[in-house]
């Protein structure tokens, strides 16, 4: 049964966006299960990587502010492996909270405006429990040691410094209660079997994957394999049933390739995004949405990838191999069913 909690029809993301006012350092990581070292931790297995996965973040989150309170990013996603999560966005500005959940219930409140905002809830193992997209006050009811809240504040064009002073407008009217007073102690993974786990994860993310980002709401809803992989892959999506998220392949960059479309009319925004091999967002040209895409003259859009500056919405990956992700916030059902899929029709266009 979905228990998804939204006081409209469908909604967006994914996968997670920006810096905090302190700057994004990397996190070692934490947490459970069996071989344990004493000084190392649990060694990561494919069979508990969501739950030292989901406490990478946490720690990372915190270091940046976030413990038992909001903290807002308040400037664009970090590009590299600055960033607290891989495949973060431009689209958006985020603001994060790690939430003791010893009360096993809180409430969260969204402020009204015009743009984007969403509150992703995620567990201890990386399931999304809840996406809030309404205005208004919701509540998180959750057997999880702790709760990690990523709220998405719409951002129109991340070049302006407008839409980026009423993101932080509405960072500031979030606000979150119920949640207790301990410090997150978690179970301490071993850093080395971690990275390992989660490097060998994301490559088969990109080559066996199904190019789509699938999160689970509960055990049992989706593939728990692909789930696996999309959280090493993209760590902080929502469930596929709101927000479709689609991934290219590895991408030559010494290509031009292209992919032409019809408008999918979701009810937020799509939006197209490189990263570089380890999943991180490129300095450069990198990104754009729908907000600010030129439309063809039949009314379909046309993206191009390291095409020169005179080709319509082009991204150039600034000579580096790269693959992208195209999101769709709000996705309708041709776009969750698949038949509307830019990356399937990407070619090689010129010589």
């Amino acid at each position: 049964m979905n228990k998804i909690l939204m006081s409209a029809a469908v909604l967006t993301v994914l996968t997670l966006t920006a810096q905090a006012d302190n700057t994004a350092k990397k996190v070692k990581v934490a947490t459970p299960d069996s071989s344990k070292s004493e000084s190392k931790g649990v060694i990561v297995t494919r069979e508990n990587f969501t739950k030292a996965e989901s406490i990478h973040n946490a720690n990372n989150y915190i270091k940046l502010g976030g413990e038992n309170k909001w903290t807002p990013f308040r400037k664009i996603s970090p590009t590299g492996d600055k960033a607290p999560t891989v495949r973060m966005n431009f689209d958006t500005l985020y603001s994060v909270a790690v939430l003791d959940n010893s009360n096993g219930k809180l409430t969260v409140t969204i402020p009204e405006g015009d743009v984007l905002r969403t509150v992703l809830v995620l567990d201890d193992e990386a399931y999304s429990l809840y996406y809030f997209q309404d205005a208004g006050e919701h509540e998180i009811v959750s057997k999880s040691p702790f709760i990690i809240l990523i709220a998405r504040l719409g951002v129109k064009d991340h070049r302006n410094p407008a839409d980026i002073e009423y993101a932080h407008k509405l960072q500031d009217g979030l606000k979150v209660s119920g949640q207790g007073t301990k410090a997150f102690n978690p179970t301490k993974y071993d850093a080395a079997s971690f990275a390992k786990m989660r490097e060998e994860l994301k490559k088969e993310f990109i080559t066996k994957g199904k190019g789509v980002v699938i999160q689970g709401q509960a055990k049992g809803d989706v593939d728990e394999n692909i789930r696996i992989l999309s959280i090493a892959a993209a760590y902080g999506g929502m469930h596929d049933n709101i927000n479709m998220y689609f991934n290219s392949p590895m991408m030559d960059p010494k290509k031009c390739y292209a992919t032409t479309f019809k408008d999918p009319k979701v009810r937020d925004f799509f939006s197209f995004t490189m990263y570089d091999k380890d999943g991180y967002l490129i300095d450069g040209i990198t990104a754009q949405n729908s907000y600010n895409m030129k439309p063809n003259a039949d009314g379909t859009f046309t993206a191009h990838f390291n095409c020169g500056k005179d080709a319509i919405n082009n991204l150039d990956s600034g000579g580096i191999e790269y693959n992208y992700m195209v999101r769709a916030y709000g996705a309708t059902e041709e776009v969750k069913s698949g038949k509307w899929n830019p990356i399937k029709d990407t070619k090689v266009v010129g010589n």
